[in-house]
């Protein structure tokens, strides 16, 4: 039948790509290349991207904070303060 549909679970995202950028068809056609719906490739891209931030140290507010004071404590040092 060609209403004949798996059924879907999960939650929906509304996606929307910028005008002018061509991700989408890119998106697409890596996809069929791999064998595999848009769906399934960008979330097994997204699942890769949150696993390489996993790896990756936290770079959070604090820690760049961190860094900043050192870098002005050291330019403080120079300059003799």
């Amino acid at each position: 039948m060609a209403n004949d549909r798996r059924k879907q679970t999960g939650q929906q995202l509304l996606l929307r790509f910028q005008e002018g950028t061509n991700l989408r068809d890119r998106l697409e056609q890596i996809a069929r290349a791999n064998g595999r719906s848009t769906t399934a490739e960008v979330l097994l891209r997204l699942e890769r991207s949150l696993k390489d931030d996993d790896a990756v140290p936290d770079f959070t507010v604090d820690f760049r904070l961190q860094a900043l004071e050192a870098d002005v404590a050291a330019i403080k040092k120079k300059l003799g303060m």
